[in-house]
């Protein structure tokens, strides 16, 4: 309804410092250069309806996130030994993060954390390639991540909310019926989590680049075929090509302006 969309309008404008609402319509990034921060900031505002009607411009990287889970884990589902040798595979889990990371412009960060259901143990691998003006940059961020993500703080959301999931909806098929124990999960769109839109601090200042935080859980499976999770499929976009209509009546922005119908103004 009208009211509800002007209500959310209203109060993103309310809940934003002055820098970051002047950032956010303005696009210039010199009303950020003075304003510190110590962590990312989120349009928390606009978190419930994200996922609702997808922007056209990123139902490809919703593809590439989807087609990502389901690979890893399918790779786990059909041979089990790589669920104990995790190690061996960090050269093709990085060509896998490259390969979406160069694959879509908009994708500044790709990352693969693999772990377990129990919060307590932490990720045993963490591997991030991120886009930077030389190109790809892969990084293994294990050891940090292994104390980083225990903490479920607004930054590790993306992995704690996907791991405490009780009954992920997955599709079941049988991909090896001569072997008699040939289940196999894949993934249903739905189960991608998406963030609210956000601006990452990094050395007390905001980078002037408005990012989303997509993510997906891939599993491998137990030895009764029931699923196990097994870790995190994560991608950050830039929203800051993205071409927003904020006076349409539905959609993924509806509602965050307050704009004159008649004029679209």
């Amino acid at each position: 309804p009208a009211a509800e969309r002007s209500a959310l309008a209203q109060k993103i404008e309310e809940d934003l410092p002055r820098v970051v609402t002047a950032f956010l319509h303005t696009g210039d990034s010199s009303t950020l250069r003075h304003a510190n921060c110590s962590r990312r900031y989120e349009l928390s505002s606009l978190r419930a309806s994200s996922s609702a009607t997808p922007h056209s411009s990123l139902r490809g990287v919703l593809d590439t996130v989807a087609h990502a889970a389901t690979f890893l884990g399918v790779i786990l589902q059909a041979n089990r030994s790589r669920q104990h040798s995790l190690r061996r595979d960090v050269e093709w889990y990085h060509a896998l993060l490259t390969s979406v990371v160069e694959g879509d412009p908009k994708i500044q960060r790709a990352v693969v954390t693999v772990g377990s259901e129990a919060p307590a143990s932490g990720p045993s691998i963490h591997l991030q390639a991120r886009r930077t003006a030389r190109g790809v940059a892969l990084e293994d961020l294990s050891d940090a991540a292994r104390h980083h993500l225990k903490n479920r703080t607004a930054e590790t959301k993306w992995f704690s909310e996907i791991r405490e999931r009780k009954k992920p909806r997955l599709h079941r098929r049988v991909i090896s019926p001569e072997k008699g124990s040939g289940d196999s999960y894949l993934l249903d769109k739905t189960e991608i989590k998406w963030s609210a839109p956000y601006l990452e601090c990094e050395d007390g200042r905001f980078i002037p680049q408005w990012l989303l935080t997509l993510s997906a859980a891939f599993y491998g499976l137990k030895a009764n075929q029931a699923s196990d999770f097994r870790g995190v499929v994560r991608v950050d976009v830039s929203l800051q090509d993205v071409d927003i209509n904020q006076c349409a009546s539905s959609g993924w922005f509806a509602g965050t302006h307050r704009c004159n119908l008649t004029s679209m103004e």
